[in-house]
C-alpha cells in the first residue's frame, strides 16, 4: 500500500520522468526536477519507485540526511561512483577527466607504489573482457573508497590516475590529459595541482573555482560517454541523478555547480535528468537561472524554466478512502479517522496502517474508533505512545531538544503567529519566536496561512498533553493564552482556549467542560449584535479547539451541559453545538455520524429561533449533513 501513497497520486511526476528520460533534444539541457515535501511526506518513497521504474537507464540514488558534512565534491564523487558501477551497460561511464581531477584534489601526498602493485597484479591476471570490467570497478572503487577516507591506503595523485585508465581502457589517459591542459590552458599537471590548492583554499572563490571544474570534468564525462561511447548509436537516453535531501549546503551547492556548468556549455547539453527531494526550502527555489542556462521546456505547466518544482502534496481524504477501498485494508469510516489524524500525510499514513494486525478481518460497516488505532495512539497505561514519540522524531529529524521543547509548548497556539508564539513561550524573545517560525518554514511544516500541518501539530499536541514536570502542562499553557487574548481584546481567541484548558476528570470519572458556561453566554449575545456569518465563523473557530477527553470511554454532549437544562432553549442549542464541536474537533473521538447528526438538528432548530441568521445556520446544517452521509 506503501506504493500506492507515492508515484499512484502523481501521475505528473511519473508521466514527466516517462517523458523527459530521452534525450531527444540535443539543443536543451534537460530540467532539474525538484519534489518538495515535509520529512516523511513522500518524496524519498517516490524517487525509490522512479529508481525501480527506470532502472534499465544508467542511475544514481543518493540520500543526503546521513552526509549532512559531505562536500560538494563528495557528491559527485557518489554520483559518479554509482552511475559507474552495478550493471555490465554501465562499464563505459568511468569520468576519466573528473576521476583524474578527483585524485590529484583530494588523494595525500604518500607513496602508493603497493596499493599500484596491487592493481598491476589483478589487471596482468585479467584474460577477458568480463575479468577486465570486474578489474575496472574494483579500481573505480578504490578510488572512492579512498575520495571518501574508508580505506585509508595512500596514494600518489597523478600517477595512479593515469595508471588506472591506461589499463582499464586505453586512450583514457590522455584523452583526461587533453581534457584539464584545454580547460585551464597549461600543461595538466599544473592544472591539477592548482585545483588542489584551490580546493584547499580558505578563499571562498578559489574553492567554489575548484568545485565547477570537477561538476564540468563530470558532465564532459558523461557526454562524451553518450556520443562516443558505448551508448553511442543506441537509442537516445538520459542518465537519471535521484538526490534525496538536497536541502543540505552540498546539496544545494550541487545543483548550483550543476547550472553553472550548464551554462558555461549551453551548447553541449549533457544527458542527465536530475531528480531531488526537499523536506526544506530551498534558496535556489527562490532565483533565476543563471546567464545563458538553456533547458528543454517542459509542457503544460512550465514553459521555459531550467527548474521544474513538483510540490509532493499530502493525500486527500477521498484518495485515501478510495486507496482504502481497493486494498482492501481498512474501511471508509476508519479511513476518514485516519485521514482526520493524519492530515493526508504520506508517511504517517504508512506508519498508522502498519499498527494495523495482519490478522484482522476487514469490518465492512462503520464502527466506533478501532481498538489497534486507539492503542497505538493512546495507549492503556495513559502514557505517551511510543508511535507518537517515534513520529515527532522522525518530523524533525535534526531539532535541538530546545527548539523542540518550545515547539511543544508552542503548538497549543490557535494560530502560529508572531503574537500567540510570544504569548506562548512567555518569557522567551522575539528572536526565539523567530526561530521557531523559520524552522518550520524551511522544514515545510508551516502552510500558506500560517498553520501547522494537522500531523505535526496532533503530535506535538500529544506531547504536550502528557508534559510532566519538563515544561508547562496542557493546563497552563492554554490558562496563559486565554489571558493574553483576552487583554489584547480578541474574543475568539479567548473562547477558544477557555475550552481547551478547563475540561478535567474528577475523582468519579465524570468529565467537565468549566468554559463552556461563559462561551456559551458570550455566542449566544452575540447572536443579537453580529450577523450570521459572523457568528457562525466564530462558532467553528471556537470549537475548533483541542480537548482533553478520555478516549477510553464515550464522552456525550449530555455530560458536558447537564448545567444547561434550566436555561432557555437557544442557550441549550448553543451549549450543546459548542460541545458537539469541540467533541467532533479531536481526530480521534470526532467523524462520528451521530454528532453531526446532533449539530444539524440543533442548527435547524436555532435557525428557527434566529430569523435574522436562518440562512446562514441552515447553509452550515447542509455542510454537516453532507458530512454526516458520508460518516
Amino acid at each position: 500500500m506503501l506504493a500506492d501513497l507515492t508515484l499512484s497520486t502523481h501521475p505528473d511526476l511519473s508521466t514527466l520522468v516517462a517523458e523527459q528520460h530521452h534525450w531527444r533534444h540535443p539543443g536543451h539541457h534537460l530540467p532539474i526536477v525538484v519534489l518538495t515535501a515535509p520529512a516523511g511526506g513522500g518524496a524519498l518513497e517516490a524517487i525509490r519507485e522512479l529508481e525501480h521504474r527506470y532502472r534499465e537507464l544508467p542511475s544514481a540514488l543518493i540520500d543526503l540526511a546521513p552526509y549532512r558534512e559531505a562536500t560538494v565534491v563528495d557528491v559527485l564523487a557518489a554520483l559518479a561512483d554509482r552511475l559507474s558501477l552495478g550493471r555490465p551497460h554501465r562499464s563505459s561511464l568511468i569520468f576519466p577527466r573528473f576521476l583524474l581531477g578527483l585524485l590529484a584534489a583530494r588523494s595525500p601526498n604518500a607513496d602508493g607504489k603497493a596499493a599500484m602493485a596491487a592493481l598491476q597484479a589483478d589487471f596482468s591476471r585479467a584474460r577477458v573482457s568480463e575479468d577486465l570490467r570486474a578489474v575496472a570497478a574494483k579500481a573505480t572503487r578504490t578510488a572512492a573508497e579512498i575520495v571518501s577516507g574508508a580505506s585509508g591506503v595512500p596514494l600518489p595523485v597523478i600517477e595512479l590516475a593515469w595508471e588506472v585508465f591506461r589499463l582499464v581502457r586505453r586512450g583514457q589517459r590522455s584523452a583526461a590529459d587533453r581534457w584539464w591542459m584545454a580547460a585551464n590552458g597549461r600543461p595538466s599537471t599544473d592544472a591539477l595541482l592548482q585545483l588542489r590548492n584551490d580546493l584547499r583554499s580558505n578563499i571562498p572563490a578559489e574553492v567554489e573555482r575548484a568545485e565547477l571544474s570537477l561538476g564540468e570534468a563530470f558532465l564532459a564525462d558523461l557526454r562524451d560517454a553518450y556520443r562516443g561511447g558505448v551508448f553511442a548509436g543506441q537509442p537516445p537516453t538520459s542518465a537519471l541523478a535521484l538526490i534525496a535531501n538536497v536541502q543540505t549546503d552540498a546539496g544545494q551547492r550541487l545543483l548550483e555547480l550543476i547550472t553553472q556548468a550548464r551554462a558555461r556549455a549551453a551548447a553541449s547539453p549533457d544527458p542527465l535528468l536530475i531528480v531531488v527531494t526537499a523536506a526544506a526550502d530551498l534558496r535556489l527555489l527562490n532565483g533565476v537561472p543563471p546567464a545563458g542556462a538553456t533547458v528543454r521546456p517542459i509542457e503544460p505547466t512550465v514553459r521555459t524554466s531550467w527548474l521544474h518544482p513538483i510540490t509532493i502534496d499530502s493525500i486527500t481524504e477521498d484518495q485515501l478512502v478510495l486507496i482504502a477501498g481497493e486494498a482492501g485494508v481498512i474501511n471508509s469510516d476508519t479511513a476518514r479517522r485516519i485521514w482526520r489524524l493524519t492530515g493526508g500525510h504520506r508517511g504517517a499514513l504508512a506508519a498508522v496502517l502498519t499498527q494495523k494486525p495482519s490478522g484482522e478481518a476487514l469490518r465492512k460497516q462503520p464502527e466506533d474508533l478501532p481498538p489497534w488505532l486507539l492503542d497505538a495512539f493512546d495507549p492503556p497505561s495513559h502514557d505517551l505512545s511510543p508511535l507518537v514519540g517515534a513520529q515527532l522524531a522522525g518530523c524533525l529529524p535534526g531539532m535541538s531538544p530546545e527548539l523542540t521543547h518550545q515547539l511543544i509548548t508552542c503548538s497549543a497556539v490557535r494560530r502560529f503567529d508572531v503574537v500567540e508564539l510570544r504569548a506562548a513561550l512567555d518569557s522567551e524573545s522575539a528572536r526565539d519566536v523567530a526561530r521557531l517560525r523559520i524552522e518550520m518554514q524551511d522544514r515545510l511544516w508551516l502552510g500558506s496561512e500560517g498553520m501547522l500541518h494537522p500531523w505535526l501539530r496532533w503530535l506535538l499536541r500529544e506531547h504536550l498533553r502528557h508534559r510532566a514536570d519538563d515544561g508547562p502542562s496542557w493546563a497552563a499553557v492554554h490558562d496563559r493564552l486565554h489571558q493574553a487574548a483576552r487583554t489584547r481584546g480578541d474574543t475568539i481567541t479567548t473562547a477558544y482556549h477557555r475550552l481547551a484548558g478547563s475540561g478535567h476528570e474528577d475523582a468519579r470519572g465524570r468529565f467537565f467542560l468549566d468554559g463552556l458556561r461563559d462561551t456559551a453566554a458570550e455566542l449566544d449575545r452575540c447572536l443579537d449584535e453580529q450577523n450570521g456569518t459572523t457568528w457562525t465563523d466564530a462558532l467553528l473557530a471556537i470549537g475548533d479547539a483541542p480537548n482533553g477527553l478520555p478516549r477510553r470511554r464515550a464522552v456525550t454532549i449530555g455530560e458536558l451541559t447537564g448545567w444547561s437544562a434550566s436555561l432557555g432553549r437557544r442557550r441549550q442549542l448553543v451549549a450543546r453545538l459548542v460541545a458537539a464541536l469541540w467533541i467532533d474537533a479531536d481526530p480521534l473521538l470526532g467523524a462520528r455520524s451521530e454528532i453531526a447528526s446532533e449539530i444539524v438538528n440543533h442548527l435547524i432548530e436555532l435557525s428557527g429561533l434566529v430569523p435574522a441568521s436562518a440562512g446562514e445556520l441552515i447553509a452550515l446544517s447542509r455542510r454537516f449533513e453532507r458530512r454526516r452521509r458520508t460518516l
